[in-house]
């Protein structure tokens, strides 16, 4: 769970800093995780979407199908093999990760390094869980690495699409409909 929820508070800093100058974004993705030794230790792949204001939505369909949405501070995770919904609240030591407090303060929170290709963000705050993250530098993102102490999660993106009419009702939690209808 640590893990998605450090991907799930960066998905939006992307999206709502000043690197990237869009104001939705929707793609497929493979991610790739690996243990400190480099060895891959999952593969998921699914579709992500994207939009301003902390909301994310991820259709994975491998290794197991789920829908997880975040909307604000809040993420649901929708288990559809066993239909169960858990719920979460952002805890106050990731909040420094909303893009609500960084939305403005990338510079603040983060060293910014540009290179030709990619860009390199290392947290300036160590209450930050991650030694750095580093994205494509193009209209489209195309990749993104997170390297935490322990592991490094990579996502490459395919047929992204950027600026696009997402309507909002894909970011509402799901309610599971019980077979008397409660």
């Amino acid at each position: 769970m640590k893990r998605l929820l450090v991907i799930l508070l960066l998905f939006p800093l992307v999206l709502n800093s000043n690197i990237f100058e869009f104001s939705s974004f929707k793609a497929d993705f493979i991610e790739k995780v690996y243990d400190e030794d480099s060895m891959e230790i999952a593969v998921i792949k699914g579709k992500v979407y994207l939009k301003k204001n902390n909301m994310i939505r991820m259709d994975i369909e491998k290794p197991e199908k789920q829908i997880i949405i975040v909307n604000k501070d809040s993420i649901m995770i929708y288990y559809k093999e066993n239909n169960r919904i858990s719920f979460t609240e952002i805890d106050k030591n990731n909040r420094l990760l909303l893009p609500s407090e960084i939305i403005f303060n990338t510079d603040s929170n983060f060293n910014v390094i540009r290179n030709k290709g990619y860009i390199k963000l290392t947290p300036i705050d160590s209450l930050i869980k991650i030694d750095s993250l580093i994205l494509g530098n193009k209209r489209e993102i195309g990749f993104i690495k997170i390297y935490t102490e322990y592991q490094r999660i990579e996502f490459v993106f395919k047929n992204e699409k950027t600026d696009i009419e997402i309507n909002d009702k894909l970011f509402r939690f799901l309610r599971i409909e019980t077979k008397n209808g409660d």
